[in-house]
């Protein structure tokens, strides 16, 4: 079955959280922004197997502030699928989305770099705000690396 991508229309965010949570595994983090910005989720028979949740940094930045794809569900593309359907969405308003990972999270920063993101900054001490500890292969996360992609 094809991978669809909508706009989540519900007022109440909670299913999402345990998804949200695979992207951000803090969650008292995951709670202080679900209810912010707009969320997109990927759907494949009417079953929610990913979500993107982006906010508005100001007039010309959008960051995407989690993305996930259920476990079950990962591999098949999914993950590309939404991150290209929110850049593409989102072109005309914004001219830059940035996203934030952990210094730790090759995987991650890989996706993005294929992507066509880029590095720009690095947020310094930002994973000590979190509530435990996140290791992420072997290694405990401190410092929270900043991509970049033009979307124009």
């Amino acid at each position: 079955m094809a991978i669809k991508v909508t706009e989540y229309q519900r007022a109440d965010r909670s299913e999402l959280i345990p998804l949200l949570l695979i992207g951000d595994a803090d969650e008292k983090q995951v709670n202080a922004y679900v209810n912010s910005g707009r969320i997109f989720v990927a759907t494949d028979d009417n079953d929610i197997v990913g979500v993107v949740l982006v906010i508005a940094v100001d007039s010309s930045t959008l960051e995407i502030k989690n993305i996930a794809v259920a476990l079950d569900a990962q591999g098949r593309g999914i993950g590309t699928e939404l991150l290209e359907f929110v850049c593409s969405y989102f072109a005309e308003g914004y001219s830059r989305a940035i996203v934030g990972t952990g210094d730790a999270d090759v995987q991650n920063i890989l996706f993005y770099l294929k992507r066509g993101f880029r590095f720009y900054a690095i947020k310094k001490g930002f994973f000590d705000a979190y509530s435990q500890q996140l290791v992420d292969n072997g290694v405990v996360l401190k410092d929270m690396v900043m991509l970049e992609k033009n979307l124009r």
